[in-house]
């Protein structure tokens, strides 16, 4: 089963509930995926209901369309002394306008969306369908972070 993780973030009080959950429900084993997700082994299908329910509390028990589950952002300029964008704000953008946009996602499932702060590709944006790569601009003599996008 996956578990979707945005942008890839656990903090360590989830990363904990989430290692009983594994051990109850699963293998006791979670994987890290290049997608920044979790998957949790050997789910019986019986237990389904009762782990749905043992996620809702740290938020994990949703539905989540596919595309959203692989859309990948590398830290960006937030952490990373390369990074020229906030990508991660961009993710997070991106998302919120993905499920407000009415679109039927269930049918992007196969839609790679990958975003890189720069041009170092720790977001994976050539592997991607639609790639956002950071760079930079000069307008009116400053330079101004902005991005490619990459199809």
């Amino acid at each position: 089963m996956t578990l979707p993780l945005p942008l890839g973030d656990l903090d360590h009080r989830t990363a904990a509930a989430l290692a009983e959950v594994a051990v109850r429900f699963g293998d006791g084993l979670l994987r890290a995926t290049q997608d920044q997700n979790l998957v949790l082994r050997g789910v019986a299908a019986a237990t389904l209901p009762a782990l749905h329910e043992a996620l809702a509390p740290l938020a994990l028990g949703e539905a989540t369309p596919v595309v959203l589950q692989r859309l990948v952002s590398c830290s960006g300029s937030a952490t990373c002394a390369l990074g020229l964008c906030q990508s991660r704000g961009l993710a997070q953008e991106l998302r919120r306008a993905l499920v407000a946009s009415g679109l039927d996602l269930d049918a992007l499932a196969d839609l790679r969306l990958r975003i890189s702060g720069c041009a170092n590709a720790c977001g994976k944006h050539p592997t991607a369908a639609i790639g956002l790569v950071g760079a930079s601009r000069r307008v009116g003599g400053h330079r101004l972070p902005c991005y490619v996008v990459q199809l």
